[in-house]
């Protein structure tokens, strides 16, 4: 019984720990200022057309991995690890707003942050993901420097 806890907690850690949260969290974190009075939601089909022209120093690998983990079949990601230092709408709420395959309301829109899904390079030490607020959309490069996450380069990938 004691063995299955610490595999059960280690999963855990595993999951709240993992380099996608970490990704999202450097990212956010630095801009937490702006971030007070808005929820943040994943929603993987966020940036999903994006190509290597919106982000020429991310590898074809990468951008690949990218589009993968946010295709049409591609779930929202729990962001509860992110909880405590961020407003964030609850997974089974994330997942009906997912499902039901509609837009938010323009008001709403503006009250919520959209976060892709990351994707990595083949290491782990290149990430991408994108953001949407209200009608932009931005997609976000980082590269692992001395096992911190930073970013390299932030893209506008389009103003409605």
């Amino acid at each position: 019984m004691l063995i299955s806890c610490i595999v059960a907690i280690t999963a855990i850690h595993r999951e709240l720990y993992n380099d996608e949260n970490e990704v999202l969290y450097a990212y956010l974190s630095a801009h937490i200022n702006t971030l007070q009075d808005v929820a943040i939601l994943s929603s993987p089909t966020t940036c999903r057309g994006i190509s290597q022209l919106h982000m020429p120093e991310a590898s074809l690998e990468l951008v690949l991995d990218f589009k993968t983990k946010n295709s049409k079949e591609s779930k929202p990601k729990d962001l509860k690890s992110l909880s405590e230092g961020f407003n964030v709408v609850r997974f089974d709420d994330a997942i009906r707003i997912h499902s039901a395959q509609y837009p938010l309301s323009s008001s709403m829109n503006k009250r919520i942050i959209k976060l892709s899904r990351v994707g990595f390079d083949k290491n782990y030490t290149k990430a991408l993901f994108c953001i949407e607020q209200e009608e932009i959309g931005f997609i976000v490069y980082f590269e692992k420097i001395n096992g911190s996450w930073k970013v390299i380069k932030t893209n506008n990938v389009w103003i409605s």
